[in-house]
């Protein structure tokens, strides 16, 4: 699909999970979905597709599952949008440039459970955001994560005994 056959998804209204996989959709057509707020799963793996989508769906506050992988979403967008789906329990932002600032607003979102980071721009500093978070899974291989964030007990051993954190040193 491309963004000229986007317009023909906007009545879709009760749709509850989308996939955009490997696809030459942008974000200037992803005003086509704002009214498929009954969206639960939303993937956008490997796409150009990048801020302006999360304010498109933004209306989808049953949101449980986003794939952001490998995509155009920054963390100016994250900041400006994550909070807008409270109920997300599974957040993949591998491969994508995520930072620290992004983990501040991710931190808050009290049902999330499992957080892909992998290949992502986030650091020992931004690790800190998340010791209150409901996590029980984290991936943090291939970031600039180091044994300082995982071991320091300031910061994360409440984390750690309740989260299966992977992580490569």
């Amino acid at each position: 699909i491309t963004d000229d056959g986007m317009q023909y998804l906007s009545g879709l209204t009760n749709m509850v999970a989308i996939s955009f996989q490997d696809c030459g959709v942008t974000d200037k057509s992803f005003s086509a979905l704002s009214g498929m707020t009954k969206l639960k799963e939303f993937d956008i793996f490997r796409t150009r597709v990048g801020n302006d989508a999360l304010a498109a769906i933004a209306g989808a506050k049953e949101m449980s599952k986003m794939k952001l992988r490998d995509c155009a979403i920054t963390t100016k967008g994250l900041v400006e949008h994550i909070g807008k789906f409270p109920n997300l329990t599974v957040l993949d932002l591998s491969e994508t440039t995520t930072k620290d600032a992004a983990l501040e607003e991710i931190g808050k979102l009290t049902k999330l459970e499992d957080l892909n980071l992998w290949h992502s721009r986030v650091t020992d500093a931004g690790v800190k955001a998340l010791v209150n978070s409901q996590l029980k899974r984290l991936n943090l291989d291939d970031t600039n994560v180091g044994d300082g964030a995982i071991r320091s007990e300031e910061h994360t051993s409440e984390l750690q005994s309740r989260v299966d954190i992977s992580y490569a040193v």
